[in-house]
């Protein structure tokens, strides 16, 4: 069974090494950083370079629709408030991580299918909703807002999924096959 590796790098740690990440960068990567208004947003997209540039080897390009893809390995990125990460497969792969947070009930009947409903006293939303944007991120195709309810993962076939909370977040993995995970906090070492 193919094995799936989740690095985590959290924020404080992106900031305290400000700096070095960011005159270490490739000038196309500053102006990329350099867009982002607030610092959060930069912090964030300077530790998904950060983590591509670690574990990702060769070129990096995107296909029509941005996702980020190599010849050698699968991978996908993902942020949420506090933490970056990074899935890497040796096929095709989704992942997401979501802050847990208070959510309106219309964003709930906006996003779930019925069957997902039924199921919220068993999961929570960010269950679900980690497990789509993984799903739509694993087609490669981006988040199709306007079929998000009517994808019910509970129900996918050919679909295998992975969830797990860690701290105050919701993680998901989506692969074609059935897998494992394992994951790993990283610090940026200078």
């Amino acid at each position: 069974m193919e094995n799936v590796d989740i690095y985590i790098l959290k924020i404080n740690d992106i900031n305290d090494n400000y700096d070095y990440l960011y005159n270490n960068l490739s000038i196309d990567d500053k102006k990329e950083v350099d867009k982002y208004k607030i610092n959060k947003d930069k912090l964030l997209h300077l530790g998904s370079i950060y983590l591509k540039r670690k574990y990702i080897k060769g070129d990096i390009y995107n296909n029509e629709y941005g996702k980020p893809l190599n010849d050698n390995i699968s991978f996908n990125i993902s942020h949420s408030n506090e933490y970056v990460i990074i899935g890497i497969s040796k096929t095709n792969i989704g992942i997401d991580i979501e802050y847990i947070k208070d959510i309106k009930d219309n964003l709930i009947n906006y996003c779930l299918s019925d069957n997902e409903k039924n199921n919220l006293n068993k999961y929570n939303f960010y269950y679900f909703w980690t497990r789509k944007e993984a799903y739509f991120k694993l087609l490669g195709k981006g988040i199709l807002y306007k079929e998000i309810k009517n994808i019910d993962t509970l129900k996918l076939n050919n679909i295998y999924f992975e969830s797990t909370k860690i701290d105050n977040y919701y993680l998901s993995i989506a692969k074609e096959n059935e897998f494992t995970f394992n994951i790993d906090y990283v610090s940026i070492i200078e």
